[in-house]
């Protein structure tokens, strides 16, 4: 993808240093799983989307800020650390809100679109990046600073629409799910 050679460019730095911003993902995956597990099983789903949605927010702001005010890539991996962690713990929380939420028929499906819902936001933003980002933006800087500015605000106000709907929308899961209401009535 020319998406991480053209932004290099633009900001005078070597494409690794971009590419490693997607690769934070991955590795905090690998760091912060075992711990987001254990937030989402003492805390609970509610809480942890909740503490995970004001992270995200946070880190998708710093984000812009690093890219937007400092014109410095480098100072971008605070936010992109924080999203990437956050995005581990929204992802582990799904389990546990299918099997809270839905009856037991159910659960794999929910699980599965909700984990598909994560993986399409990938997809879109590898889709949407070059719409914005064209191959000869570094050289008219000016046109392609601005085209840099308005990708980041399109990612960051959706980042924000989205973790603020589960900021104030989600609501406290039944106390008993509906797998287990079902085996009670059986009794």
């Amino acid at each position: 993808m020319y998406t991480s050679v053209v932004v290099a460019k633009l900001y005078q730095e070597e494409p690794s240093l971009i590419v490693n911003l997607a690769l934070t993902y991955g590795i905090m995956t690998v760091l912060v799983n075992m711990p987001s597990v254990w937030l989402v099983e003492n805390y609970g789903v509610q809480k942890s989307l909740q503490y995970s949605a004001m992270g995200h927010i946070l880190g998708a702001v710093l984000r812009l800020l690093a890219f937007w005010l400092l014109e410095s890539p480098g100072y971008a991996y605070i936010g992109q650390v924080l999203i990437a962690c956050n995005l581990v713990v929204q992802s582990n929380c799904w389990t546990k809100f299918g099997m809270q939420w839905y009856p037991d028929y159910q659960q794999n499906s929910i699980q599965a679109y909700l984990s598909l819902a994560q993986i399409m936001g990938y997809v879109i933003t590898a889709i949407v990046s070059p719409l914005f980002i064209q191959k000869d933006d570094h050289l008219n800087p000016e046109e392609g600073f601005t085209n840099m500015r308005n990708y980041l605000f399109l990612t960051v106000a959706l980042a924000v629409v989205f973790n603020l709907g589960i900021l104030f929308k989600l609501k406290t899961p039944p106390s008993v799910s509906p797998s287990k209401k079902f085996e009670l009535s059986k009794r």
